[in-house]
């Protein structure tokens, strides 16, 4: 196989899972489903239709360690990192091998939002740099496996859905991904992400933790620029926030100094 099919999920039955196959659209594909939040560590390898299925069932918990763990079961050329609920088009598959007769290091297909209310920016060919991908994450990216590998990039354990910090773990893979490799941007499109809920947070959001999340991963990115980057972000998407601006600065340098104070 050219390309695993890397799926993060949790506390999905098998039914469920099946369902998720069935729903991405993928055909003749190799796919590895993390499902995890499980009673028990184990495997299950099958056919589903045409595709070739294993399923790690674990114990553990967080997006950013379901994904490392699944980077490790690979064996493709390329892999790609998809949530639960990530779809393809018909005729998507088919684009997919021009790219990587390329050999590229990474490259990428618009990604869709069905949720008006959270679009994807949508961009033309060319590289793609950092702030690029802050704004639209993993989704739609197909890595050089053995790049990952050799490299050791792998998701912050603390930083991610179902993690100590709840956000930020696409834009710090990411940053130390381009310090050494490139992303190209495709003229393919036609994945879609139907961009419900989280299934780690759902409609419970907690300000407070995301605030402190996004001042602990903008240390990691910026430095000694956190603050004012963080600042700025306050600012822009205030509206998003039921909590005083005040507060949303206080909580954002509790997350800065917890990250400053691990070095």
């Amino acid at each position: 196989m050219k390309i695993d099919y890397l799926i993060s999920t949790h506390k999905k039955t098998d039914k469920e899972i099946e369902q998720i196959i069935i729903d991405s659209n993928l055909h003749n594909a190799s796919i590895i489903i993390g499902n995890q939040c499980c009673e028990r560590d184990y495997e299950r390898i099958f056919t589903f239709g045409d595709n070739y299925v294993k399923v790690i069932y674990s114990s553990s918990k967080g997006v950013s360690r379901n994904r490392n763990e699944l980077l490790l079961k690979a064996t493709a050329d390329y892999i790609t990192f998809l949530d639960d609920d990530i779809y393809f088009e018909d005729t998507v598959q088919k684009n997919l091998d021009k790219y990587i007769d390329n050999h590229w290091e990474a490259f990428r297909v618009n990604v869709v939002s069905d949720n008006p209310q959270r679009a994807i920016k949508q961009y033309n060919t060319g590289k793609l740099g950092f702030f690029d991908l802050k704004s639209v994450g993993v989704w739609g990216i197909f890595y050089k496996r053995e790049l990952l590998i050799s490299n050791n990039f792998r998701f912050e354990l603390k930083v991610g859905p179902g993690a100590q910090y709840p956000a930020g773990e696409d834009s710090i893979f990411h940053r130390r991904f381009l310090k050494k490799c490139k992303v190209i941007q495709t003229t393919t499109s036609g994945i879609h992400a139907k961009q419900v809920e989280s299934t780690w947070q759902g409609a419970n959001r907690n300000e407070r933790n995301e605030l402190i999340g996004n001042g602990y991963t903008y240390s990691i990115l910026f430095g000694f620029l956190a603050f004012p980057f963080g600042v700025y972000h306050i600012i822009k998407h205030k509206k998003n926030y039921n909590t005083k601006f005040i507060e949303c600065i206080k909580y954002f340098s509790i997350g800065v100094k917890a990250q400053r104070g691990e070095k």
